[in-house]
């Protein structure tokens, strides 16, 4: 009977250490179907290694990186200090990632540690988890979407200055074969660079060239202190309007006008060509000769670019088509935003009666400048038949009368009618 028990005994030990080995074989040669969490490490080791270039992804760099990325993307979730990982999982890693053998070493580029836990090599990535905790979440975020059974679109969200974002996006698919997965398609989106030069950029920011594409141009300006104006820009038959908020103030063709609290509008010549304004918005809103243009994100429809004073930094963003300003922001030396520039084209305006007046039936005021050598110059201006001309602003130099001897002293003569003045240089 004891023979009988013994043989029983040592039968049961036996079943035990034959299921043991075969537990801890199944354990050992898990197939790695982890594959949304080595997509995110695949694209974040692409992104560090090569950020806006490119690089072969069939080599053992880019295999043992991205190993080191998924320990440290592991090691976050887990709450882990370390970012470890142990050789049959390096393995496997490298398998799915590299079309030939695995390499069993490291490269000189990625600083590993090798341990020993529980009697198995194990391989530490001390530096990638470092750069993991400064880099994901703080100045960048990651996004996983799965898009089939094996394949993925992960997006990298990088915060930039100025409160400006950078996506990455990539398309990562494995497929599944009989000794598990392999690295089938990896691809990332397009990079972007600023494609102008700051004369193309002056050229194309002309009135001239943005009203044939979008008719009208609405540009509505914010300061921090509270201060704000909006101004619209369209064509006429001779050149541009100008008008700012509700066209007290403006400009139209070769004249400027503006409206004093009684509601008396006045008007003088600005110029002495109707298509004066229409680099305005190039010289008023672009930077200046010889800036120099960094870039800070571009996308297949804009680009952004920044100009740095030292003190302050002001931000483009750009329509890349068309080279169209959308927006100017500028910080102060904190990167706090101060005054902000939005630029809507082909926005529907309702034109001011500012502007409508000069389609209605016009006067014409006549002009004599009457100079203190002798010389006499004779100007017409053709105005709204309620308008006064401002000939005291327009011709500071002088005195304004009603007659040639300068003796009638200027008085407004009244709506509807045509009239003549005279300035006299050296009077009064």
């Amino acid at each position: 009977m004891v023979r009988i028990m013994n043989r029983i005994t040592s039968l049961i030990s036996a079943i035990s250490i034959f299921i043991s080995c075969i537990s801890g074989y199944r354990i050992e040669n898990t197939e790695f179907d982890d594959l949304e969490a080595l997509a995110i490490s695949a694209a974040l080791s692409y992104r560090t290694l090569a950020w806006n270039g490119s690089i072969d992804t069939d080599t053992p760099e880019f295999a043992w990186n991205t190993a080191g990325w998924y320990a440290a993307y592991k090691a976050n979730l887990e709450l882990s200090d370390d970012a470890v990982l142990s050789g049959d999982q390096l393995k496997e890693i490298q398998s799915i990632i590299l079309s030939g053998k695995t390499a069993a070493a490291p490269p000189d580029t990625v600083n590993t540690k090798r341990v020993v836990n529980d009697g198995k090599t194990c391989w530490e990535f001390p530096d990638i988890y470092e750069y993991f905790r400064s880099y994901l979440g703080v100045s960048s975020e990651v996004n996983c979407e799965k898009t089939g059974d094996s394949t993925f679109v992960v997006t990298i969200r990088e915060h930039l200055r100025f409160n400006a974002v950078e996506e990455i996006v990539f398309s990562i698919g494995f497929n599944k074969e009989n000794d598990g997965y392999a690295l089938s398609d990896f691809s990332r989106s397009e990079f972007y660079d600023l494609d102008f030069t700051p004369e193309l950029l002056h050229d194309a920011n002309l009135l001239s060239n943005l009203l044939p594409i979008y008719e009208n141009l609405t540009i509505t300006e914010d300061y921090s202190n509270g201060f704000g104006a909006i101004s619209h820009s369209v064509k006429t038959d001779n050149g541009y309007a100008f008008w700012i908020d509700g066209g007290s103030v403006g400009h139209y063709d070769e004249y400027s006008f503006y409206t004093d609290d009684n509601g008396k509008v006045s008007v003088m010549p600005a110029d002495t060509s109707p298509e004066w304004l229409d680099d305005y918005v190039a010289d008023m809103m672009l930077p200046g000769d010889g800036a120099d243009f960094i870039r800070l994100t571009c996308t297949r429809e804009e680009e952004m670019f920044f100009i740095d004073y030292g003190s302050s930094s002001t931000v483009y963003t750009i329509d890349r088509g068309t080279l169209a300003l959308k927006k100017v922001e500028s910080f102060d030396e904190n990167d706090v935003s101060y005054y902000t520039a939005k630029f809507d084209y082909g926005k529907k305006v309702t034109e001011p009666d500012t502007i409508a007046a000069w389609k209605k039936p016009l006067r014409t005021v006549t002009l004599n400048l009457l100079y203190s050598d002798g010389r006499t110059v004779r100007q017409t201006f053709r105005i709204p038949s309620d308008w006064e001309f401002d000939a005291a602003e327009y011709c500071r130099w002088g005195t304004v009368y009603l007659d040639k001897g300068c003796t009638k002293p200027y008085k407004y003569p009244g709506n509807g009618i045509n009239y003549t003045l005279y300035v006299c240089e050296g009077a009064g």
